[in-house]
């Protein structure tokens, strides 16, 4: 539980710190990676969803004792901030698309890296569900889970392959740091698509594509400013 919630308070300042990077105009992801460049006694957590069938309950296992709110406030402090990740992204979604919009939401698999077909926990399920709730037009994907497993959650309609995409999305989340992101053909995943189709990439998967779609790809690092 010790090693479980430490890793959930340093993830919840690497995320603390991409928004206040964000208050200022900047790209939060690039700023921790400069913070971390070459300097060996910091090591920021980037940004990214947080979760999974550990890091979400067992900082509420750890505080149970607690008698004072100090302490508690501090632990459940940052396994909250790091919950509310979920609405921030749900609440982009709603600044920028009607509800009914279709969305293809890539990566609901609780983490990337190392893969996972586990859906327990998961952020990008909990995104996936809120965004339903609220009347979206959902497909997902992922590249570990299998279809069976994404059709009983019973939150859209599955998609195998990345590329079958049709010009009615709206946007495309990508939810996770999966290897095999690295690997894909951004032009080839736009080739399809409305002219207006934006890419959410919440884990900067993207960041070296120079490609002249660019401009229709949002990072976790710069989707508030």
């Amino acid at each position: 539980m010790f090693n479980n919630t430490y890793r959930d308070i340093n993830f919840a300042v690497g995320n603390i710190f991409n928004e206040i990077s964000q208050k200022f105009g900047v790209d939060g992801y690039e700023v921790i990676e400069k913070a971390n460049y070459n300097y060996d006694r910091s090591s920021i957590a980037l940004p990214g969803l947080v979760g999974g069938p550990c890091l979400e309950k067992d900082a509420y296992i750890l505080t149970t004792p607690f008698n004072y709110d100090v302490e508690k406030n501090f632990v459940l402090g940052a396994r909250k901030y790091n919950e509310s990740l979920e609405n921030k992204v749900c609440a982009w979604v709603e600044k920028n698309y009607s509800n009914k919009s279709k969305i293809l939401l890539s990566g609901l698999a609780f983490k990337g890296r190392p893969e996972t077909s586990d859906l327990r926990g998961s952020p990008s399920v909990s995104i996936a569900k809120k965004l339903k709730a609220k009347g979206y037009n959902l497909n997902l994907h992922d590249f570990c889970v299998n279809d069976q497993d994404l059709t009983s959650e019973k939150i859209g309609d599955v998609v195998s392959d990345i590329y079958s995409v049709n010009n009615n999305y709206a946007c495309i989340l990508i939810l996770t740091n999966h290897k095999e992101y690295q690997n894909i053909d951004i032009d080839a995943l736009f080739q399809n698509t409305d002219s207006k189709t934006k890419v959410f990439d919440l884990w900067n998967n993207f960041k070296n594509y120079e490609g002249i779609m660019k401009k229709n790809i949002i990072t976790f690092g710069n989707y508030a400013k």
